[in-house]
């Protein structure tokens, strides 16, 4: 699915996308069919063909609302090819983000927040998952394509997305999906069911031909079975044909089924039409300018970092956390070595480096467990710096989100508020522990902190773009910690 929606960019992949169109309207993909291929080159990808992962319900940022997570997507990925005035267009976003909210039947919850950590389950995983669909289509792609978007979600939830699924269908999107398991409710919607066992295609035709194409090929099928569960059955091998003790390999079924009536109907169908062509696709075959896509870039840099900011003040917990995080540590600290800068017993100490301060040692051993101290706070907000990334690989693979953007979106939001922290935990620790008067110590002190947070910082987010797993980078980061100041 990452592969044809064009978002898994990791080398090259040579290949084409066909794409047929029976007399009835209903639309499938058959990767096996010489016909009605349709060609991606030279069109924008968040234009034409929209991809919605398996970790959809992860692509979020919390403290924004579904309203406003939706309408920053409109903002980043609705381009301006009419020439239409700055309100002009701003009302035009607005209405589609209004339109797309209705058919994903998000209007009831538009002004819910998003959590830090949302559950993945129940109705709440299925809005998330809706979000992510939303966002995806704001600019109305032709093409969606979707990867077990119900995967762990129970059969109301599930049928739910099928059902809106359905009606993006009837809107004229061409919607391909694959699904680990199908329920009851759900087959009436699908016009094209398409079976992979093992890499082959082993049946792919309508839901009302299952019964008649499988009981043909000596399969039990009773009147009232389940055709998710017994397809279920059959792709991994559950489910033998009557009177045979193995299960028969997947690539004879699919051979199987290509010498059957049902493939030389579909295939007479998918041969017999015009190649499927879209206004979407038609529209912007020929590509857009070099300076369309700089300018285009260039606001959306701005963009993101106008949301980074927004989001930042709202992450109310995170915030919090550091707040209380940096006078609570500095509390701490000053309490146990309270007035230990004014001492005089530390002749016998050795003098590590030049310090601004009559007791160097002493001070020495108080500026490294501080700058310590300030370094381990960055991981505070770990899985903050691991949600926002997983946003961005998914706007970037996209086309809408550049790593520049991101970058200085990233920077310009945490240095400013890491510098914040460590001005109050440096303030507190400093009279606390009376490390001498004067403007000139209080500052070098407050510099000297402040770089050491802007380092623990930039060695966080340096750790989450290399690290997957957001434990590592805190277990690791904090042993690291730990041992230093040991």
């Amino acid at each position: 699915m990452e592969l044809i929606s064009n978002r898994r960019r990791y080398g090259e992949f040579d290949g084409e996308v066909l794409i047929s169109q029976s007399a009835s309207g209903s639309k499938s993909m058959d990767r096996n069919s010489s016909n009605s291929k349709c060609e991606f080159t030279g069109i924008t990808t968040s234009e034409s063909v929209a991809f919605v992962p398996r970790d959809a319900v992860s692509l979020y940022l919390p403290g924004l609302t579904y309203y406003e997570t939706l309408s920053y997507a409109a903002r980043l990925r609705m381009r301006n090819p009419e020439g239409l005035s700055s309100s002009a267009m701003q009302e035009f976003r607005a209405k589609r983000v209004a339109d797309i909210l209705n058919i994903m039947e998000l209007t009831w919850c538009q002004d819910r927040v998003i959590a830090e950590r949302p559950t993945a389950r129940g109705s709440l995983g299925g809005e998330l998952r809706k979000m992510a669909m939303a966002v995806e289509i704001i600019s109305l792609p032709s093409v969606i394509i979707l990867a077990d978007i119900t995967e762990g979600l129970d059969a109301t939830v599930s049928s739910d997305i099928v059902r809106t699924l359905a009606t993006l269908a009837a809107r004229g999107h061409t919607v391909v999906s694959s699904f680990a398991k199908i329920y009851p409710e759900e087959v009436k919607s699908f016009h094209n069911i398409t079976l992979i066992s093992r890499g082959y295609s082993i049946y792919s035709s309508s839901p009302n031909n299952v019964s008649k194409y499988f009981t043909d090929i000596n399969f039990e099928c009773s009147p009232d079975f389940d055709v998710g569960e017994f397809l279920l059955d059959v792709g991994n091998g559950t489910e033998r044909p009557v009177g045979e003790r193995r299960a028969p390999e997947a690539n004879a079924l699919q051979a199987q089924f290509e010498e059957s009536d049902f493939y030389e109907q579909y295939h007479a169908q998918s041969s017999g039409g015009d190649n499927y062509s879209s206004p979407v696709l038609h529209k912007y075959q020929g590509g857009f300018s070099t300076s369309s896509e700089f300018l285009f870039g260039l606001k959306n840099g701005f963009i993101v970092m106008e949301r980074a900011w927004y989001c930042k003040f709202k992450e109310v917990e995170v915030l919090k956390k550091s707040f209380f995080a940096s006078v609570g540590l500095a509390l701490f600290f000053g309490y146990f070595a309270f007035q230990l800068g004014n001492a005089d017993e530390y002749e016998y100490l050795l003098a590590l480096i030049p310090f601004p301060y009559s007791a160097t040692s002493t001070t020495t051993s108080i500026m490294y467990i501080s700058t310590a101290v300030q370094i381990g706070m960055q991981v505070l907000n770990v899985h903050i710096f691991y949600q926002k990334q997983k946003v961005f690989h998914f706007e970037r693979a996209a086309g809408v989100v550049a790593l520049p953007s991101f970058v200085c979106a990233s920077l310009l939001t945490e240095i400013p508020l890491a510098g914040l922290f460590s001005l109050i935990f440096a303030t507190i620790v400093y009279f606390m522990l009376g490390l001498g008067v004067g403007m000139y110590n209080y500052l070098w002190w407050v510099a000297l902190l402040q770089v050491t947070a802007f380092i623990g910082l930039m060695t966080v987010l340096m750790f989450t773009s290399v690290m997957k797993h957001e434990l590592a980078v805190r277990d690791s980061f904090l042993y690291c910690l730990v041992t230093m100041i040991w």
